[in-house]
Order: C-alpha cells, then structure tokens, then sequence
C-alpha cells in the first residue's frame, strides 16, 4: 500500500483597507475557488490539473481568518505561490500570511489551536482601530507582526 504524502499549509488572511467583509460571502467553496483561479492563471491548465487532485481546504475560520490547505508533497511551493499571487477576494483586498508548514494534520490541529488562541485573545484586546502616524493600524490582524512574544499590553502602551 503506497501512503500519499500530504502538505499542510495553515495560513491567515489579513484584509487590507476593510477591517472585516461580510462573513457570510466568505466560505471554503469561494476560498477553493479562488485558489484554483490563482492556479490557472499563474501555472496555466497543466498546473492548475496537477494541484487540483490534492487540493483540499480541510478547516477554516471566518472570524480568525485562518484556513488550513492539504496539497500533495510534491505541488506543495506552486499551490503556496499561487496562494501568495492572490491580492483580492470577491473584489476585497487581501493578504496572505502562512504561518504553519506541516507534514501531518495532528501537528496542524495543534498548531491551529495555539494561532486561534492568540488572535481571539487580540480580538477581545482591541476591537477599534488605533491611529498611528496618520495610518490606521488593526491590531486584531497583525498578532504575527505586531504583538510577536511581547506583551499586548506593553504593546498597546508604546504604540498609544
């Protein structure tokens, strides 16, 4: 019995100029959809086929923001690249952040766990934008740039 070597990309989705879109427009099918567009157009038909047997968007948060994708070992860089290529959903800017590179979902779902944690725990901290230096900066979509291994409180003083 031949074991089908899997790739588990957990990735964030950071919306630009919006703080948050409609959650009930944004689901797995339009985010697969989207992807498989992403394919297409930068890796053709040939790419988008050979992705597409593996391509599976195992979990996925509205509130967070965070997805998880399962792809084949092999085609694992193109479908993040194709990923990263994406600058818009459902004509609404975004961003994507990977955050998680694994090889089996058990390490994902931890790892899943530990993200979700941190952005709620931001969620709760900040709901407001704060203004800095005449841009606005969204706490709640920058756990992984901002408030990394220091203090949010600490933060949020010397941002303020």
């Amino acid at each position: 019995m031949v074991v089908f070597k899997r790739r588990f990309l957990l990735m964030e989705i950071i919306w630009l100029g919006t703080p948050w879109p409609d959650l009930a427009t944004l689901t797995p099918a339009v985010l697969t959809s989207t992807i498989q567009k992403s394919l297409e157009v930068n890796f053709g038909e040939h790419g988008l086929s050979s992705c597409l047997q593996s391509l599976h968007v195992k979990y996925f948060n509205q509130v967070t923001g965070l997805f998880l994708v399962q792809c084949s070992r092999e085609e694992f860089r193109k479908l993040w690249c194709a990923i990263t290529f994406i600058s818009d959903i459902r004509n609404l800017p975004v961003l994507f952040n990977l955050l998680d590179l694994s090889g089996n979902i058990r390490t994902s779902r931890k790892t899943i766990a530990k993200f979700e944690q941190e952005k709620l725990r931001l969620l709760k901290l900040q709901p407001e934008p704060l203004t800095l230096h005449s841009e606005t900066v969204y706490v709640r979509i920058c756990p992984s740039l901002i408030l990394r291994d220091v203090g949010a409180s600490e933060n949020l003083a010397k941002i303020r």
